[in-house]
């Protein structure tokens, strides 16, 4: 029988910890002990996330993985809020389930639409990462209902289902919440081809320049298969097309676990990044 992996969730919410152990069975999951935790000053829930692993990391146990999560409440009528922005969209005298049916009094339809997101980030000790994203659609009842699960669970109802996840209780969203989802994510270990490159083969604590990303995108590329590096190549443009300023095109690029300086080379972040497209094309071609 393998050996249970050991990790600690880099947060202080006993439920959060609940159903992730539920999800990962081979997992031996503890909550971090620490006084305080990162505050959410991300732009994604991703970028959160990886900034909690990231400070759990400095107080987990040489031998742990350490998990960051993320997750919020995205409801269409609201054009996407709370978001990312869920666990401070009430004020500490506020209620959030009240304030986000008086937010949705009087919308109807499609305008109640709404989504739980997740996103969980995992660093093992030698600082390889892992992701796994879930999401859970349903739509916000008019009134709160039940006395499970917390946050805004009591005025949330899934597609398919009639009653609240707070009505539907804590073993039902243990099984198919969003955060159920990225964990299940999460144990497939489904990194995407871009994040491959950035997380495993550049170390997180590494000044690169274009001779040293070079060598490392070759290495890569000789370890990848065709359609992952196809795939790494595609969201690279697609990063490049997203028409971010360099200011928000460098911190996208670090949140992918890669510090680079462009003044070694006189480059742009955006520029370096065509390099990238360009190295790795021709790496490729090479490979044949």
């Amino acid at each position: 029988m393998p050996e249970p992996v050991v990790a600690r969730l880099a947060s202080g919410n006993p439920h959060k910890l609940e159903e992730l152990r539920a999800t990962l069975p081979g997992w031996r999951l503890e909550l971090l002990e620490a006084e305080t935790f990162p505050p959410e000053t991300g732009e994604t829930y991703y970028a959160n996330a990886l900034d909690k692993a990231r400070f759990g990391r400095t107080l987990a146990e040489p031998a742990a993985w350490v998990l960051g999560e993320d997750s919020g409440l995205e409801v269409a009528g609201l054009g996407g809020r709370p978001g990312i922005e869920s666990a401070r969209y009430a004020g500490p005298a506020e209620d959030p389930v009240e304030k986000l049916l008086a937010e949705l009094e009087g919308v109807e339809g499609e305008g109640r639409r709404a989504r739980y997101v997740c996103e969980l980030v995992c660093l093992s000790p030698a600082l390889e990462e892992l992701r796994g994203s879930g999401t859970l659609e349903g739509a916000i009842a008019r009134v709160r209902r039940g006395a499970e699960g917390f946050g805004y669970d009591p005025v949330f109802v899934p597609d398919g289902e009639a009653r609240t996840v707070a009505e539907l209780g804590d073993a039902w969203k243990r099984e198919h919440s969003h955060r159920a989802a990225a964990a299940r994510a999460l144990g497939r270990h489904p990194d995407p081809p871009l994040s491959v490159l950035f997380g495993a083969y550049f170390h997180q604590d590494w000044i690169i320049n274009g001779p040293d990303a070079a060598a490392v995108i070759s290495l890569y590329v000789d370890d990848a298969t065709k359609e992952e590096v196809l795939g790494a190549i595609e969201e690279v443009e697609a990063l490049l097309g997203s028409g971010l300023s360099e200011r928000r095109l460098a911190r996208t690029v670090r949140d992918m676990g890669l510090n680079y300086l462009p003044q070694a080379d006189g480059m742009t972040h955006r520029e370096w990044l065509g390099f990238v497209i360009e190295t790795l094309e021709a790496r490729l071609r090479e490979k044949g």
